[in-house]
């Protein structure tokens, strides 16, 4: 069976001179942060199933947070009994607003679809960090939120422009694995991981549902816009989604459907994930148009989630997880937006242009990242293994493991959204599972992360009367920092 990456001559050579170019980060360095940019408060969303809720920190000077006294309430629904749904980029902060998606159903609001999840706006107090939710809906009485578009609303990423700010939502809808193949060995009939047929899944015809929609906002308010793709059970719902730097792209990951068998050969047990590109305009009417939909595709590559973009908005860096066996080399990947020969071939015959390696032998499932303003270093975050590994990213995408932190205290697999601080000393880690807290790391001047001595940080909103919570109803999502100085994803 070929390698993924060498499978053709042409970019083997490539890849063998790339990953040998070494980065000197002296030659990019940060830019300089003022004072008033320092990342003051830090936000985490619970994703619980009994209502949604922002919990706060205020980050001290040497990066220790202290939880605020009480959480914020969304007045939407979390969906954590639906199980881990990888994902990022559920939390954003725009100027001085906090936007969140709450993926539960949404039931009895005249204002939102009946199932649909929605999205909360909140005012962030710059003083001290307190929220108020913000009424997306005029027309009604008390606070409403907005409809997400679609089921599960996992993701979100804003960009201003000609003085306009749009906010685009990716809808997951669902997270489907093959569990259980049947003796036919084929996915329609696997059962998944609510003991379902697959065939219910595959033959839902509720693509609408896994979407991916646009809004404006202005002064805390969102106005649906149009509707940007719809996606097919087999390609599966939205990760992530993002614009890139230069704002004329739009990158969105999605999950496929996933073979729940570690560096398996079963191909025709899944379906692979997809990275999708496309090119931003503005129409005549001043909205976003959005063109040239090509895609990024590999069967041995089930379930893609978290990326970062590249500052000059040429390449993204994927994080993967549920990798056939001779695939593992990419727990993350680089891919050339401008590579359609190779890369973007919108025919799931995709081969990435770089790759990166954590452990290849263990199943790390990376499914978060980050990048530094500069662009020279990479953050993945290994959910399974509680594994921080640092990338060195040379200027043509290559990437070489320069270090990799384990997680101290660490419930296995727990580990997943990434936060690093303005001034790029500080790290955070959202745990869930088994201790339900936040890691708190100082970076040194090396780009390690080193974990605290008094991390982790128990998350005490989440602890009703002291009691431990319950993973099925309580799942942390998204994480986000004020003010909004840079985010890595």
């Amino acid at each position: 069976m070929t390698s993924l990456v060498f499978k053709h001559g042409l970019l083997a050579s490539l890849f063998v001179f790339i990953i040998g170019c070494n980065t000197d980060s002296d030659k990019k360095p940060n830019p300089p942060i003022k004072p008033a940019d320092e990342t003051k408060y830090l936000y985490i969303s619970t994703n619980d199933i009994d209502g949604n809720q922002v919990v706060g920190f205020n980050i001290s000077d040497d990066g220790t947070l202290t939880e605020f006294v009480s959480p914020f309430d969304t007045g939407g629904f979390g969906d954590a009994d639906d199980g881990d749904f990888d994902a990022q980029g559920a939390i954003r902060i725009i100027d001085d607003y906090l936007i969140v998606v709450n993926p539960g159903e949404t039931t009895n609001d005249p204002s939102i679809v009946e199932g649909n999840g929605s999205i909360s706006v909140f005012a962030i107090n710059p003083d001290d960090g307190q929220l108020t939710l913000m009424d997306q809906n005029d027309t009604m009485s008390g606070i409403q939120n907005i409809d997400s578009g679609g089921v599960r609303p996992v993701s979100l990423d804003f960009t201003t422009i000609n003085g306009k700010t749009w906010v685009v939502v990716g809808n997951m809808q669902d997270g489907p694995l093959c569990v259980t193949p049947s003796q036919t060995n084929d996915l329609e009939s696997c059962t998944d991981q609510y003991n379902r047929p697959l065939s219910d899944y595959l033959n839902d015809n509720e693509d609408q549902q896994r979407s991916v929609n646009l809004f404006q906002f202005s002064s805390g308010k969102l106005t649906f816009v149009s509707n940007i793709d719809n996606y097919s059970p087999e390609v599966s719902g939205s990760a992530q989604v993002s614009f890139s730097p230069d704002k004329t792209k739009l990158a969105v990951t999605t999950l496929g459907i996933g073979y729940d068998a570690y560096a398996s050969q079963e191909l025709q047990l899944q379906t692979p994930a997809h990275t999708f590109v496309y090119d931003i305009s503005t129409a005549s009417n001043g909205n976003l148009s959005f063109s040239n939909r090509r895609y990024f595709a590999n069967p041995k590559i089930a379930f893609s989630i978290g990326f970062s973009w590249s500052p000059d908005s040429r390449f993204l860096y994927v994080s993967n997880a549920i990798l056939q066996s001779d695939a593992t080399e990419a727990e993350v990947m680089t891919l050339d937006t401008h590579d359609t020969r190779n890369v973007f071939t919108s025919d799931k015959q995709s081969i990435p242009t770089a790759t990166g390696p954590i452990s290849m032998n263990e199943d790390d499932a990376t499914c978060w990242t980050w990048i530094t303003p500069n662009g020279t270093r990479l953050y993945a975050i290994a959910a399974n293994t509680n594994k921080i590994a640092s990338f060195q990213v040379s200027d043509n995408g290559a990437l070489t493991l320069e270090h990799t932190t384990h997680r101290q205290r660490a419930f296995e697999p727990e580990s997943t959204d990434v936060f690093v601080t303005a001034n790029q000393k500080n790290m955070y880690v959202v745990a869930n599972v088994g201790s339900f807290s936040i890691a708190m790391f100082d970076i040194d001047a090396n780009g390690q992360p080193l974990e605290k001595s008094e991390s982790p940080l128990t998350v005490k909103a989440s602890r009703i009367d002291n009691q431990e919570p319950d993973a099925t109803k309580t799942f942390y999502l998204g994480i986000a920092g004020y003010p909004n100085y840079y985010t890595g994803f």
